[in-house]
């Protein structure tokens, strides 16, 4: 399989998604910490999404409205959170990172009352390394990455694995067969499960090199894999679907169609199911992650990046 280029190439296929005048647009540029990160879309429309701290703050949620093109502070410590997603009760369920003040947990957030319940923090009695991002199925289940982006705290885990957590149940490990997880998100028939995976030396548990060293180094690079959902829910063995070299998928998320859109590097990529390349958009800064809008904005996607948010408007609508 060939590699993932840095080029943007001219796709036929472009007009598909965006349109020829379809430009990204800042609503937001305020983040305060490392990243913005895991943009979720409440019940009601607004947009919940992460600042990752590295000090002692421990992380916040933003909260953007829509329909006024406000964003407000919402909680804070959040655990130095990352990915979000919302469940069928309209509870906010997080992924919690590592670093200072992180917490190294899948939790759920009453975000009317602010109150926050433990899902998961251990796996088979070890803690775990730091969840990164996290899908739902239809029967409420958490399907999660637990990577290490950004810190160099040890790894309580020796593997990076794709894990799933009933209501009430235990941790189980779905997948470890990838370098380092990282975004993850259902196909819209939930019978596939797409997951990127991004390897970046100099970022996680890759410690410096000596400086009088000139040997061989370890280079950035990434995959896309698609994993056959099995009726208990269990994932089969994965097919890469893109290999990255230079740089890797981080959030994903899916439109109505099936179509699978990547924030890679400083840019947004649409791939077919296959992974055949369909569209890009430039960004002007990194990207972190995306998801699509609800109701009269289910054709708007909303892409964190760098310290900010970002609306965009595809052709295709969301779930």
């Amino acid at each position: 399989m060939p590699p993932e280029s840095r080029l943007t190439p001219d796709l036929p296929t472009q007009g598909n998604f965006f349109a020829p005048t379809t430009r990204p647009t800042a609503v937001f540029t305020g983040g305060i910490g490392t990243v913005c990160e895991g943009p979720a879309v409440a019940p009601d429309g607004r947009v919940f999404f992460t600042d990752v701290t590295a000090d002692d703050m421990g992380g916040l949620l933003w909260v953007y409205e829509p329909a006024t093109g406000q964003t407000r502070q919402g909680r804070q410590p959040s655990g130095n959170a990352s990915g979000l997603a919302f469940d069928a009760a309209g509870h906010l369920v997080v992924a919690e990172g590592p670093n200072r003040g992180g917490g190294k947990r899948l939790s759920r957030l009453d975000v009317a009352t602010g109150q926050a319940t433990l899902l998961a923090d251990h796996f088979e009695g070890r803690p775990l390394n730091g969840p990164n991002d996290l899908a739902l199925d239809a029967q409420g289940r958490v399907y999660f990455t637990d990577s290490r982006y950004g810190s160099t705290e040890p790894l309580t885990l020796p593997w990076m694995g794709v894990y799933r957590v009933a209501p009430g149940g235990p941790v189980e490990l779905l997948a470890a067969d990838l370098t380092r997880p990282n975004g993850l998100v259902f196909s819209p028939d939930r019978r596939t499960l797409y997951v990127g995976s991004y390897d970046a030396p100099g970022v996680g548990i890759y410690g410096p090199l000596p400086a009088d060293y000139a040997g061989p180094a370890p280079q950035s690079g990434g995959e896309l894999r698609a994993y056959e959902v099995l009726p208990d829910g269990r994932l089969a063995a994965g097919r890469t679907l893109v290999r990255f070299t230079g740089e890797g998928p981080d959030g994903l998320t899916v439109d109505a169609a099936g179509n699978l859109y990547a924030a890679v590097a400083s840019r947004l990529v649409v791939y077919s199911p296959q992974g055949t390349r369909l569209a890009e958009m430039p960004m002007p800064v990194k990207t972190t992650n995306v998801c699509f809008g609800h109701g009269p904005y289910r054709h708007t996607l909303y892409i964190t990046a760098a310290k900010g948010l970002y609306t965009l408007p595809t052709v295709q609508a969301g779930e």
